[in-house]
């Protein structure tokens, strides 16, 4: 869809106001003061004055309490970090400014994100649904502050982000060699991300070979499924790929390092954090039905309300709150969207869609459901039966294909309901202020008395 040039620019300066409200985030907060920042800048650091990258178990980065470090893990946004420490470094070797040097990471992913939100609302709403969609996504509470310090969380929303709008090229265009080689460094950059975005690889996968087989002219193409998909496997292997053998070598074949992961911490963790004395609410024999909808005393929270707040905006080490009332209106935003987007599922996901373009598109939103659902799987799983963590920031990679869905919702009831073109836009608008007032409270009036 051609836009005209005031609105590109109007795209331009809300990418810039972000990447400048995110930055304002980023300087407020002292260092340690969110989630496992310590831990990674531990590794960061480490690789910026040595230039070389450890083992997960080495000493110099191996936390004391833990008994592992995040050198186990997928760090491409802790590489970069250390670039942006290194551009720091040629003017000053002053450790604020190389910690903020380091936060520019998230910074940065956050406007990318936004970029990337206002680049996939063009193909998929049209006027002021288009800056819904947007705000709910760039504006909540929990994605300003993912951008604000050390984690990573921001590189997998801007992956997933970057895939999904390569899944609405494909819809217009198919997949044309610029699209499937775009898709294969979109996928290398998720893959070396966070492992809780996975979900929407597979669903690119599929996407794929349904697109290929099913929904273009000529049927059961399997010359340009495994063309193609070799290609894209290949652009993978060489970007990501390295990781994970480097892993295989240097961790006797774990190509993961999660069993030598829990190995360190069996041996160096402290007694009551060793794998072998971890609790779980499977351990404990609670029901999936008590975990999701009951208190749990053992940690003293509710899981699925505790998740959902943080999935809004829960700042620190899960102790710096919004008030209740705000979460609540987020629920009551979320649930007008999904009961109006209810009844456009038929049509979304089939009902009419006999062309090629149409079965495209059905697929799309095929796969759109299925990334907002499997982080969420996900989480609910690693928690029940692995590490209980009710934290929101875990199920962030379902957060474009889920305000997809909440957006199409707003488009259906207000297009049913309200013939007034007007009132319509009134009430995108309203959506609009809401998005933009929560996230201006948040910083000011939640966020920096907290470290004032």
């Amino acid at each position: 869809m051609e836009i005209s040039r005031k609105e590109k620019w109007c795209e331009r300066i809300f990418v810039l106001v972000i990447l400048g409200f995110v930055f304002a985030w980023a300087v407020i907060q002292p260092y340690n003061s969110s989630p496992d920042e310590g831990m990674r800048y531990d590794l960061i650091q480490y690789i910026y004055e040595n230039n070389t990258l450890p083992r997960g178990d080495d000493p110099a980065i191996r936390n004391e309490m833990w008994g592992i470090s995040y050198g186990f893990n997928p760090y491409l946004s802790g590489l970069i970090s250390v670039f942006f420490m290194k551009i720091a470094g040629i003017f000053t070797d002053n450790g604020q400014v190389l910690l903020i040097a380091a936060r520019m990471t998230g910074v940065f992913c956050i406007a990318g994100l936004t970029l990337l939100a206002i680049k996939i609302s063009r193909s998929l709403f049209s006027g002021l649904s288009k800056w819904v969609f947007v705000s709910l996504i760039a504006l909540l509470p929990e994605v300003l502050f993912l951008g604000s310090y050390l984690n990573n969380d921001s590189l997998a929303l801007l992956s997933t982000a970057w895939i999904i709008y390569i899944w609405t090229r494909v819809m217009k265009e198919g997949w044309t060699w610029k699209n499937c080689i775009t898709l294969g460094i979109a996928i290398s950059v998720c893959t070396l991300s966070y492992y809780n975005a996975y979900g929407v690889i597979l669903c690119s996968i599929l996407l794929f070979c349904i697109t290929i087989l099913g929904c273009q002219e000529k049927k059961w193409d399997w010359k340009t499924l495994f063309g193609k998909g070799m290609v894209i496997a290949a652009i993978v292997g060489v970007l990501a790929g390295w990781w994970f053998v480097r892993n295989y070598i240097i961790y006797d074949g774990d190509f993961l390092g999660m069993k030598t992961s829990n190995m360190s911490a069996q041996l160096y963790a402290i007694e009551e954090l060793k794998p072998s004395n971890r609790v779980t609410p499977q351990s404990l024999g609670i029901s999936i039905k008590h975990m999701l909808f009951g208190f749990l005393d053992v940690w003293g929270v509710n899981w699925t309300t505790t998740v959902f707040k943080s999935f809004i905006g829960v700042f620190g080490y899960m102790t710096i709150f919004m008030p209740g009332f705000i979460p609540k209106l987020y629920a009551v935003l979320y649930a007008i969207g999904i009961i109006g987007v209810v009844p456009a599922f038929r049509h979304m996901l089939g009902k009419g869609k006999d062309d090629q373009s149409g079965k495209t598109e059905c697929a799309f939103n095929w796969m759109m459901l299925l990334a907002a659902v499997i982080p969420v799987v996900l989480c609910f799983y690693y928690a029940y039966a692995s590490d209980f963590q009710a934290q929101g920031r875990y199920i962030m990679p379902m957060l474009v294909p889920f305000i997809y869905y909440i957006t199409k919702g707003y488009e259906y009831l207000l297009n049913h309901l309200i013939k007034n073109e007007t009132i319509r836009k009134f009430c995108y608008g309203i959506l609009i202020l809401f998005a933009v007032s929560v996230s201006i409270y948040a910083y000011f009036g939640v966020f920096v008395p907290a470290y004032r």
